[in-house]
């Protein structure tokens, strides 16, 4: 497995007034697979937000995690 990043979302929240340079998007959000420590099997969901310039209101939200399948032996 390597590392892609499966899906990705841009939007322009009508709640965030840029100031100049203004931008045609000021939120990416997006999902990924990949390995941590050489392991594979770990998700990222992020979400990016530029809210401003230079920078004082921007936000950032990370996930990673990883699913793990239980194996029972009968």
């Amino acid at each position: 497995m390597t590392e892609h990043l499966t899906t990705t979302q841009c939007s322009d929240d009508s709640e965030i007034v840029q100031f100049p340079p203004d931008a045609p998007l000021d939120t990416l959000k997006g999902v990924g697979t990949g390995r941590h420590q050489n392991q594979d099997g770990y998700t990222i969901e992020f979400t990016l937000v530029d809210a401003d310039e230079p920078g004082g209101m921007d936000e950032m939200a990370i996930l990673i995690y990883v699913i793990q399948i239980l194996r029972r032996s009968y």
